[in-house]
């Protein structure tokens, strides 16, 4: 035959022969869409072909499927189940017992398909597809009936948790206006209001269940600890609620109201109670018990301070001045809350309720100083905080005590008390020793 010609070809061209050409996008594309309509047996994947290579493909297909059927999203039982576990409302009712033996054999299928997905599929011979391939579709419908058993169960707990977070927030919107309406006397507009009251103190002792007869929606406050003897020699640097019951010292400091004198002390009270009386918007009343040295005044003998402290000189000074005890007594909605009422801020104190109740926030004057801020400032700064810089704060430095008669509570010098009588539920006014 006459050889073929050199010729240059045009673009999109074969030159075949001499006046004989091809369209090059057409030849190309009848070869696709062959490969594309023929018979996949006759087709090698993997090193393999035939009947092989299509149970293969058939077994990654089921392994796929289920995968993405039980394994992804909400077909996940396991990640569901932890999503419960998580959310801190499971209660026993709700733990089935077999939840925990399902959820291994659950998560070993799981891993098991993925294995076989990932390797053991391209191993398969012929002459072992048709073991595995049963093997492989009864690890599927295994699953299939475990989840099946076990959604029954997660669905039920999950309705569960949804009814009680939605009872657990209309509590807590409940819980919220009360604190409004219990905090609208002391806003701006209400019949306590006072620029110098720190309206947010009031929301942290409600939130926090401080408050008595009221149920907190948090419970991060600190709390003075209450002495039982336990912890040796009373320690003067730190607060402490001392019961009268306990031997020493509370029955050291039990005596304090005998060493100033029964009659004395009701008579100023019903002094301070008729000064309180008189004028609806008198909410406090201070009264010195200055000692005044024989008949039943025994103040200045020191018999009422803890014997331990005595031992060491820890005494207090100047009974007729600084440290003379004074009878504080508070209306419903009193609150002492700076510098110029007693106590005086750095000043160590024993305060000994007589009547009625009594909530304390014990501020320390080394967190209010690190700050730019003074002792004189102490309550206007707290005034001017942000919610979430108050919560912090308080969480952090701060300590409360409720004090009830025959408690008393140890303020350290370098303490600031804040006495709060507000938002208690008992009508009586309360009546305090300081000294």
């Amino acid at each position: 035959s006459a050889p073929l010609a050199s010729s240059v070809c045009d673009v999109g061209t074969l030159d075949l022969a001499p006046g004989y050409t091809i369209d090059a996008d057409f030849f190309f594309r009848k070869r696709s869409l062959a490969c594309e309509h023929s018979d996949p047996t006759k087709r090698a994947r993997g090193g393999v072909t035939g009947d092989l290579l299509v149970m293969r493909n058939n077994a990654l297909d089921d392994i796929k499927a289920a995968l993405k059927t039980y394994g992804l999203g909400k077909g996940n039982m396991a990640q569901r189940w932890d999503k419960i576990v998580k959310s801190g409302h499971v209660t026993p009712d709700l733990v089935h017992t077999h939840m925990a033996s399902w959820l291994v054999t659950y998560n070993e299928l799981l891993r098991q398909l993925k294995t076989d997905k990932k390797k053991k599929v391209a191993t398969w011979t012929l002459s072992s597809v048709g073991h595995h391939s049963t093997t492989n579709h009864n690890m599927i419908s295994t699953l299939e009936t475990l989840v099946a058993t076990m959604a029954e169960h997660v669905m039920a707990s999950e309705d569960r948790v949804k009814q009680l977070k939605k009872t657990e927030l209309c509590s807590l919107r409940k819980a919220q206006t009360e604190r409004n309406r219990l905090m609208a006397p002391w806003r701006p507009s209400g019949v306590h209001a006072d620029s110098r009251m720190p309206v947010h103190m009031l929301r942290y002792m409600i939130d926090n269940g401080l408050l008595i007869s009221q149920h907190g929606t948090s419970g991060t406050s600190k709390i003075v600890s209450l002495y039982d003897g336990n912890a040796g020699d009373l320690d003067e640097t730190c607060p402490w609620v001392i019961p009268f019951s306990h031997v020493t010292p509370g029955k050291d400091i039990a005596m304090l109201r005998a060493a100033i004198g029964e009659k004395r002390i009701e008579d100023a009270m019903s002094r301070a109670e008729a000064f309180l009386n008189e004028d609806g918007n008198r909410l406090m009343s201070d009264i010195r018990m200055k000692p005044m040295g024989g008949g039943h005044d025994h103040v200045e003998e020191l018999a009422w301070v803890p014997g331990s402290w005595r031992a060491r000189s820890l005494i207090p000074e100047a009974l007729r001045s600084l440290g003379t005890p004074w009878l504080l007594s508070h209306d419903v909605a009193g609150a002492r809350k700076d510098g110029v009422q007693w106590p005086l801020a750095g000043f160590g104190h024993l305060l000994c309720v007589q009547r009625g109740d009594m909530l304390t926030c014990l501020i320390p004057p080394t967190a209010i100083v690190d700050r730019g801020a003074t002792l004189e400032t102490c309550i206007p700064f707290l005034t001017q905080l942000s919610w979430q810089h108050f919560d912090a704060f308080v969480t952090q430095h701060c300590q409360f005590a409720t004090l009830i008669p025959g408690r008393a509570l140890w303020v350290p010098y370098v303490g600031v008390a804040y006495l709060c009588r507000g938002l208690s539920l008992v009508t009586a006014t309360s009546s305090t020793f300081r000294t």
